[in-house]
Parts: C-alpha cells; sequence; structure tokens
C-alpha cells in the first residue's frame, strides 16, 4: 500500500524489473473534481509482497512532477521523462537521488 493521500488505483504506467516496481498517477481525480498534479511512486518487493518505498519529485523541495510523465527502468536507475525534460534517479543507501547533470 502506498502512504497516506496517495491514490488507491495506478492511473498511469507500471514498470518493473527484477524486485522493483515505478508507477505513475497522471492527474489523479480528487472529491471536489479537481486534478493532483503527476506523481511517481517506487515500490519494492519484500517476502511479505510488495511494498512502497519511495515517491520522487523533480526538485529537491519535493514538487510533483507534471500531470504527464513516463517513466523506465534500466540498471536499478529509474528516468522520468515529461515533455523535453528529463530525470534520472538512482538509490543512495535508503534515497532515491537525482543524478546530477541530468535534471533539466
Amino acid at each position: 500500500a502506498a502512504p497516506a493521500a496517495a491514490a488507491d488505483a495506478f492511473t498511469g504506467q507500471v514498470v518493473a524489473q527484477g524486485d522493483l516496481m515505478v508507477s505513475t498517477t497522471s492527474g489523479v481525480k480528487d472529491g471536489d473534481g479537481g486534478a493532483a498534479p503527476g506523481r511517481v511512486d517506487v515500490y519494492r518487493r519484500k517476502s511479505v509482497g510488495w511494498q512502497w518505498e519511495a515517491r520522487l519529485a523533480p526538485t529537491s523541495g519535493g514538487g510533483p512532477f507534471g500531470s504527464d510523465c513516463c517513466v523506465s527502468l534500466a540498471d536499478g536507475q529509474i528516468s522520468v521523462r515529461v515533455g523535453n525534460a528529463r530525470w534520472v534517479f538512482a538509490r543512495e543507501g535508503t534515497s532515491w537521488i537525482a543524478k546530477p547533470g541530468v535534471t533539466p
């Protein structure tokens, strides 16, 4: 399960590789008819099943991605593309960090 206030369904892409899964939620509708910005959530398979690990953000302030984003996985790194902008995240310790020099 994702953390509180997260969507209870995937509305974008789901990409998996080994024990890592990434999902996007693009423009989820809230109860008031508005749309929440796009999110990218990371899950890891554990012995008890898939568990939420992190929510990726394009800035250190933790703001969301745009309403439409595409993700891919390669060699344990996560690539997020929104329009012409691209971010690559790598796991460092227990955190996912945007690699320097890749962000727009």
